[in-house]
Order: C-alpha cells, then structure tokens, then sequence
C-alpha cells in the first residue's frame, strides 16, 4: 500500500493536462525516474537486508537519485512564479536531509529509517494536496495554481 502511494506521488503528469495543469515532458521523467528509486528504498529500507552495508549503500544510491530529481520540482515552481510551493519543496529537501543521515549512521537502526522514510513521505503528500491533480488510473498531473 506504502509503495502505491508514493508511486502515485510521484508518477505526476502521465497524462496531459487540463487548464491550469502542466507537466512537461522532464518534469515526468523527472517523476517517474524517482518513483521507480523511491520503489527501491522502501524495499531496502523493510527488508531484513536493511542491516547490510551494501543495503544501505543502495539505499543511498537510490536517495542520490531522488535528490537530482527534486532540482527539477524546485525549477518548475520558481519558473512559474509559484513561490508558495517552494517551502513545501524545502520541507521535503529537509526530511530527505535527515532521512539520509539516518542511513548514513555507522550503526544501522531499521527502525528509525523507516520512521525517517514516513517523514520523507508525509512531505510529498503536503506537497501534493495542494498541487497534484489526477488519479492513479489516468495519471497525475502538477496544479500551477491552488484553487
């Protein structure tokens, strides 16, 4: 179900959009390339392989890959002049910040990782009440305005 939700957070755009609604051609490759490397942390992150180093390297791999993407979110609101989104972005910045220092620490805590993974996923969903449009069945698009 975890992983549902947070494909649907970020597979935004795989349709056109309607009136107020964009998602350029980056912006959903953007998505949907970190969809597929957030599929793969909550996989390492609630797997007993978690402990490994080499788990945890993947992890970090994968959160390094989500990090490039988020440049592309930043960049979409500030050239549309939609400075009341980019918070909500930083907020997400922040608990990607601390969620990757948790898989960084020198002594795995699965626990706190997947503590740290439901912040990192309370921040996307903020984010997207507000400016995602769409459903999971004909795709989501990005809101360039709050209603």
């Amino acid at each position: 179900m975890v992983a549902l939700v947070l494909m649907g957070c970020v597979a935004v755009g795989a349709q056109a959009g309607a009136p107020g609604t964009e998602a350029p051609p980056a912006f959903r490759e953007a998505m949907q390339t970190a969809g597929d490397a957030w599929a793969t942390v909550e996989s390492l992150v609630d797997s007993p392989a978690y402990l490994l180093n080499s788990a945890r390297g993947d992890v970090l791999s994968q959160v390094a890959t989500i990090r490039r993407q988020t440049a592309t979110v930043r960049v979409l609101f500030e050239t549309r002049a939609l400075p009341e989104a980019l918070p909500l972005v930083a907020a997400w910045e922040d608990a990607l910040v601390e969620f990757e220092a948790e898989v960084s620490r020198a002594t795995p805590d699965q626990a706190a990782a997947q503590e740290g993974l439901a912040g990192v996923r309370d921040a996307c969903v903020a984010c997207h009440r507000q400016y995602r449009t769409g459903d999971q069945a004909r795709g989501y698009r990005i809101r360039l305005s709050v209603p």
